[in-house]
């Protein structure tokens, strides 16, 4: 899939990133509440690092995700290749943006964009512990498909 991610929700603009979002993105990823069930939140060298290697280098792994309403770098979403068939979704928030349905609207819209790209199936990962993603997922007709280190959600489409 050569084009870019480009996507308006209802509240929300995906995007590519810019090397100028650097730091509005390390105010999220070194949040331990936003990381905590994700991986070690991140110091600036590390959201430097993860920002070259996955939204400024090809493929892109992950887009910014952009309050309308502000313009103001809210998260990064999720959106690569995850085998011949299927693409992993995701997304991490800012933690003043949690529980206002953001992350439901956007999976949502990747679904939408995802079946206008002919993608096979979509694939949630996440740790037992997050409940909010495990109900996105099962509220969006994603199955259980593995248990056993993070648990691995399946949609096909």
């Amino acid at each position: 899939m050569e084009d870019i991610l480009n996507i308006d929700t209802q509240r929300c603009r995906i995007r590519q990133f810019k090397q100028s979002d650097v730091d509005d993105l390390y105010l999220i990823l070194s949040n331990p509440k936003v990381m905590e069930y994700i991986e070690t939140h991140f110091t600036l060298e590390d959201t430097k690092d993860f920002l070259n290697k996955n939204a400024l280098s090809y493929p892109q792994r992950v887009f910014a995700l952009e309050y309308k309403e502000n313009k103001k770098l809210i998260g990064h979403i999720i959106f690569h290749e995850y085998d011949e068939e299927s693409y992993e979704i995701g997304f991490i928030l800012n933690s003043d943006y949690w529980g206002r349905g953001i992350a439901n609207e956007v999976t949502k819209s990747l679904i939408n964009y995802a079946k206008n790209k002919n993608i096979h199936s979509l694939i949630i990962e996440c740790d037992k512990r997050q409940l909010a993603t495990q109900k996105i997922a099962t509220n969006n007709n994603f199955k259980l498909i593995s248990s056993e280190n993070l648990l691995v959600y399946e949609l096909f489409l």
